[in-house]
């Protein structure tokens, strides 16, 4: 996700990470890793063991596997984000990349990659859209729970955010757009 100073949002996923580069691709802020150590994480039988730099950092803004995030766009005191981890954990940091807020899904199963794809979040004006599977959640940034329904399409490949409270979901080759009543 790029945020509108020009950053560019990535979520490391097994080193349990999020990073900040410029276009240049220098590192400029890294949130949430835990100490260094070198350790294999398998992300799923469908996947290899991926070699990771850093352990987990549970707690206090630190994530488990994120699989994905989003910016949170605010002018004045410096675009936040989103942070959606593989426990189903949703994680708000304001600009400096402090915890505002963070929430569970209260699913019971974590992330498979057997079920199609990640867990994808975007922000859709003031509301945070969460896709797990083809279940979709909605909350308000502040993580009151304001929705859920089913994508009936199947499972999410992806979410887009728009300024005008609307998202889409890419589904194989397609983007369907969706309100967040689903």
């Amino acid at each position: 996700s790029v945020d509108g100073f020009g950053g560019v949002w990535i979520a490391d996923t097994a080193n349990h990470r999020v990073q900040r580069f410029d276009f240049e691709g220098i590192a400029q802020q890294t949130i949430g890793s835990g100490e260094p150590a070198l350790s294999n994480q398998w992300l799923g039988r469908t996947r290899d063991w991926y070699v990771s730099g850093n352990t987990a950092a549970v707690g206090n803004g630190g994530f488990t596997l994120p699989v994905g995030l989003d910016v949170v766009p605010d002018k004045k005191n410096g675009d936040g984000l989103v942070v959606l981890d593989a426990a189903g954990q949703v994680t708000r940091l304001d600009g400096n990349g402090k915890v505002v807020k963070s929430w569970s899904l209260g699913i019971e199963v974590p992330l498979s990659p057997g079920i199609g794809g990640e867990g994808h979040v975007t922000v859709a004006k003031n509301k945070v859209v969460v896709a797990w599977g083809n279940d979709g959640y909605v909350f308000d940034l502040d993580g009151t729970a304001l929705n859920t329904f089913r994508f009936e399409d199947g499972v999410v490949g992806g979410l887009v955010g728009f300024k005008n409270g609307k998202f889409a979901a890419v589904f194989g080759d397609e983007l369907v757009l969706f309100s967040t009543d689903g």
